[in-house]
């Protein structure tokens, strides 16, 4: 008796790591990874080697039907769902149900819409039909061909057992583009060589893909999805596709433009030629440090007459003075989403900045900070933005730092070090600091700042960017009697002038 119990153990073990190999097969894994990828082919390679070793695998039967179906070879989705019905009749009966209506609707349909109940081979006569007798006898001896009457007649017969009730939404998915603002059908103009497209589909079965322009895009949770788009010279056409877990869907499309930048041979075309690009600015102003219990004087006033004087050279600005934690993260997210609409990016900031174990930090009015680590919860890094910038190397990306200030927070003086560190820019990205690294600089004696006051002249005169930051630093020595030295880094990619 000891004995059989023993066998009997032994063999429901056995049983049990069996099926724990079917459940786990590496093949089937394989192919679910390549139906994700949109890789069909590869998937259902791996497919028929997990039937051929498991003929009784409903998943599988069942995934080889669903890909037949996304390859609209109806008839072979026909076999593999009646198998996968063999199998277990309720194994994923409603999609089942569902993707077979749809096949039934394709082939019955005039217009190839889903619905339609019209047969296209009933009257051969009809001047609608584009086959012949004969034709249709190639047709019906073609198992493949989702015209063959033998494969309409079997979608007929699924119709007459199918449960319609389940079919619960035929409605495609809504589609909200929230950049760049474009209408469906509608022509833009873009001047950079990729555009980021991002927005929301909502559906109430759930979304199941966005893909855009044949390319899956990243999708979240909640329906938002983004993709960057390379742009060619000219007419781009964009298509937004976005299908739903019922497998319906929807299309978003319209067209950008892409401007050529005119090429100039030589310093006088250059000069004499005002080609205006798209300009983007962030500015920051932080003055009133009411936590710490300081006021500077000029930080708001620099910020206001930076974001003039960028107003008047065609940029479009954001500007934020006195801000919280919260505001300032709120201006990099605005700002962040529209940088890929621009080809010339400027992030301006005004106000107290610390450097702590190696990291630049930007201090809100509202940071409450007793020690150094205080600044990883109460501070904003300034790499939020200069990482920002890393996404779009053929832009002209310029920052400018004017927060080189004294720290307030003497409780912990000796834990931070004075000034900024040197931040190494990612290409495309000229970074100025309003000293040099690890150096302070003064609030300054009248109503703006030496730095910001010498910076914004030499911005409105004639001269490149390199050259406005060189002749800055050569005048603030000067003038400071060479206690403050403005220092910036480049790898600008080409030229940019603030006026021309």
């Amino acid at each position: 008796m000891k004995k059989s119990r023993i066998v009997m153990a032994l063999f429901l073990f056995v049983f049990i790591a069996l099926q724990s190999c079917v459940l786990t097969d590496p093949h089937l894994t394989e192919a679910k990874i390549s139906m994700g990828r949109g890789e069909l082919q590869k998937a259902q390679q791996e497919l028929a080697i997990v039937i051929e070793q498991q003929p009784n695998n409903v998943e599988a039967a069942y995934l080889e039907g669903y890909i037949h179906f996304k390859q609209e070879n109806w008839a072979k989705m026909y076999d593999s769902f009646e198998r996968t019905k063999k199998i277990d009749p309720l194994y994923e009966k409603e999609n089942i149900d569902n993707m077979s209506m749809k096949a039934l609707g394709t082939l019955n349909s005039s217009e190839n819409k889903v619905g339609r109940v019209n047969d296209p081979i009933a009257n051969e006569d009809d001047k609608n039909n584009n086959y012949n007798n004969k034709d249709r006898y190639s047709l019906n001896n073609d198992p493949d061909n989702p015209k063959n009457d033998n494969n309409i007649n079997k979608f007929k017969n699924i119709d007459s057992h199918t449960d319609v009730k389940t079919i619960r939404d035929n409605n495609g998915p809504e589609i909200v583009l929230y950049s760049p603002r474009a209408t469906r059908g509608i022509k833009i103009s873009e001047t950079n060589n990729q555009i980021l497209i991002n927005g929301k589909a909502t559906d109430k079965s759930g979304i199941f893909s966005v893909q855009i322009n044949g390319v899956e895009a990243e999708l979240n949770e909640n329906g938002e999805f983004q993709k960057l788009i390379k742009l060619a010279i000219g007419d781009n056409d964009i298509e937004i596709l976005a299908t739903d877990t019922k497998e319906n869907i929807s299309q978003y499309s319209f067209i950008t433009t892409r401007e050529q930048k005119e090429q100039f041979n030589d310093y006088s075309a250059f000069e004499s030629k005002n080609v205006s690009e798209k300009r983007l600015a962030l500015v920051i102003g932080n003055a009133n440090y009411r936590k710490a219990g300081q006021q500077l004087k000029n930080p708001v006033n620099d910020a206001n007459l930076m974001a003039q004087t960028l107003k008047d050279l065609g940029f479009e600005v954001i500007i934020q003075t006195d801000a919280s934690k919260q505001a300032i993260e709120k201006s990099i997210k605005e700002y962040s989403r529209k940088l890929p609409n621009y080809s010339v990016t400027l992030f301006y900031y005004a106000g107290h900045g610390v450097q702590v174990d190696g990291m630049n930090y930007l201090i809100p009015i509202d940071a409450e900070i007793k020690e150094k680590n205080d600044c990883k919860f109460e501070a904003v890094p300034v790499n939020f933005v200069v990482e920002e910038f890393e996404k779009y190397p053929e832009n002209t990306n310029i920052v400018i730092l004017d927060a080189c200030r004294n720290n307030p927070f003497r409780s912990w003086a000796r834990g931070g070090n004075e000034g900024f560190r040197a931040i190494s820019p990612s290409s495309g990205t000229i970074i100025a600091f309003a000293t040099s690294e690890g150096a302070t600089a003064s609030d300054g004696t009248g109503s703006n700042g030496l730095f910001t006051q010498v910076l914004t002249k030499q911005m409105k005169k004639p001269q490149p960017v390199e050259s406005v930051f060189k002749n800055t630093r050569n005048e603030v020595e000067k003038l400071s009697n060479y206690s403050q030295s403005p220092q910036e880094w480049t790898k600008l990619k080409g030229d940019f002038w603030f006026k021309k």
